[in-house]
């Protein structure tokens, strides 16, 4: 698995031509742009949550780790994996 994106930025932000919207309990993410869209399961929408509010990437994995009760470890894998997808969708940039 690469993880150049995830590791050396702390920041990323919401690409403006993303749009999400919670219908019933899902999270969709459509990109206005592809005309892609997304239903985020809770993990993802968690992580989407912190992104929203500024949260260093760095600082993910131990918050899915403790509100999901799964290992550090697990959790900076799956955080990892999920933010490069959002890279490779163009759903997020880099903000260094």
């Amino acid at each position: 698995m690469d993880n150049d994106n995830y590791d050396k930025t702390k920041y990323v932000k919401i690409e403006e031509n993303i749009l999400s919207r919670f219908i019933k309990d899902d999270l969709i993410v459509v990109n206005t742009k592809t005309g892609d869209y997304f239903t985020f399961n809770e993990t993802a929408k968690y992580i989407w949550k912190l992104i929203q509010d500024n949260e260093l990437l760095e600082n993910i994995p131990k918050q899915i780790s403790r509100c999901f009760n799964v290992n550090y470890n697990k959790a900076k894998e799956e955080t990892s994996f999920f933010i490069n997808e959002l890279f490779k969708y163009r759903i997020i940039n880099k903000v260094y």
